[in-house]
């Protein structure tokens, strides 16, 4: 009967861009230990060569203490994991940067409200009437990961840094208000079914073909 909350990341897709970290503090944060809620953290792929990725233990580390965090390290096929997401309550993405942002919009097409940085590609598809929008600052990007090595960025390069007790705000608030979370979960599917009627049309192709344009105009 639990209220479930449910975070996934693949730890070599960047886990500082991921960031599991903010979710699990937005969760002590907002509900503590309320034997009335859940989270589950899903790490996608745990290992590589036989060797697993050092942000198990450091997970394990940081939530076996509660009782009402689960760690699911288990190979998964993707239909399991469209399962598990349909079986939570709220998806959470307390990213820094995002390309689009899989997750969160797999969750909204199943129907569930999800909780996410108000930044970056998750925005094409996210507002303020299918999400519960988390708000942040603007920080230098700082990651060990190769793609955001210094030599690679611009050195004004910036991303976002969620606000963990706005995070921690919206979870209280979809715990104590279950039509609020049947609600915003109907519009993310609606407004899903939408997005993808306007991908299938192309005109996003436009959008690009102008982008690009300008990017050589710029350059000249």
């Amino acid at each position: 009967d639990a209220i479930i909350f449910i975070t996934s990341f693949d730890p070599y897709s960047d886990v500082q861009r991921k960031n599991p970290w903010g979710t699990i503090d937005a969760f002590e944060c907002g509900l503590g230990t309320d034997s009335r809620t859940r989270l589950v953290i899903k790490v996608h792929v745990t290992s590589t060569g036989g060797k697993n990725h050092p942000v198990i233990d450091e997970l394990h580390g940081r939530c076996d203490g509660n009782p009402n965090i689960t760690i699911n390290s288990e190979n998964y096929s993707y239909l399991d994991i469209l399962s598990l997401y349909a079986s939570c309550d709220v998806f959470v993405s307390l990213h820094r940067a995002e390309g689009l942002g899989l997750g969160p919009m797999e969750a909204m097409r199943l129907g569930k409200p999800v909780i996410a940085t108000a930044w970056s590609g998750n925005m094409t598809y996210m507002n303020h009437t299918n999400s519960c929008l988390v708000g942040y600052g603007l920080v230098p990007v700082v990651s060990n990961a190769s793609s955001y090595d210094s030599s690679k960025l611009a050195d004004n390069a910036i991303w976002a840094n969620p606000i963990v007790d706005n995070a921690a705000a919206w979870m209280r608030r979809l715990v104590e208000e279950p039509n609020l979370r049947s609600e915003i979960g109907r519009r993310a599917l609606l407004d899903l079914d939408d997005f993808q009627v306007e991908a299938r049309q192309g005109l996003w192709i436009d959008e690009l073909k102008a982008i690009w344009e300008q990017r050589k105009y710029n350059a000249s």
